[in-house]
């Protein structure tokens, strides 16, 4: 069967459009829980309809540019359910995070203020975000360690407990800092993972905004 010119490019903007993301052509198949050949007969020809919107979102590409027929474009702000587990969903890059150091922030209620989106599939609250790592204070030898430069994906609907990995923000303004919560009895702590960093006490100075469930470094 022949291709015509319609499909080719369609199947040319969607292999761009995964270049230019962190999924390789095996994670689509993994995701859309489709086969290897299927993928790249979309490479070929452009995704199927049923796939269209779903590849959009993850990709951030419109689903007529890469899909063999018309499909709903989703909000890329909404999360899209694919085969009833898997969600693809985009949280807003609002800030960096001073991971040593207090560092000045927007507030997390302004998500419309962001440029830049992280894709993620997994599960997040709707008041999910995602915050740029500077700093070695989260870097360790043993993991888990976070180096500068790291995405972190802080979730507010999680009650933070003795271990987890959160973001704290001043009380008195929009200062943020990235650390994990240390529980001793009645006293709690912020500390860094890299030792030469001192822990900081939390003594009503501070609030916990949020959980990191997850974190994106490059190699």
């Amino acid at each position: 069967m022949f291709m015509n010119i319609e499909e080719k490019k369609k199947g040319e903007a969607l292999r761009r459009a995964i270049e230019r993301s962190p999924h390789s052509p095996a994670d689509i198949a993994r995701l859309f829980r489709v086969t290897p050949q299927a993928v790249n007969n979309w490479l070929k020809r452009g995704a199927s309809a049923k796939h269209g919107a779903e590849l959009g979102t993850l990709l951030d590409i419109e689903p007529n540019k890469i899909s063999a027929a018309e499909t709903t474009f989703y909000n890329i702000e909404e999360p899209k359910a694919i085969y009833g587990k898997i969600t693809i969903k985009r949280l807003p890059l609002i800030s960096e995070v001073q991971a040593g150091n207090w560092h000045e922030a927007i507030d997390r209620f302004q998500p419309g203020d962001a440029e830049e989106w992280v894709v993620t599939t997994g599960n997040f609250s709707e008041s999910s975000f995602a915050l740029t790592v500077k700093g070695d204070s989260m870097t360790s030898q043993t993991p888990p360690s976070i180096p500068h430069g790291s995405t972190i994906l802080v979730d507010p609907a999680i009650q933070p407990e003795h271990g987890k990995l959160v973001v704290a923000k001043l009380t008195d303004s929009n200062e943020v800092t990235f650390k994990r919560l240390s529980i001793d009895g009645p006293r709690k702590y912020l500390e860094p993972l890299n030792k030469e960093y001192e822990r900081m006490e939390v003594n009503g100075n501070c609030e916990i905004i949020g959980v990191v469930k997850q974190f994106i470094t490059n190699l």
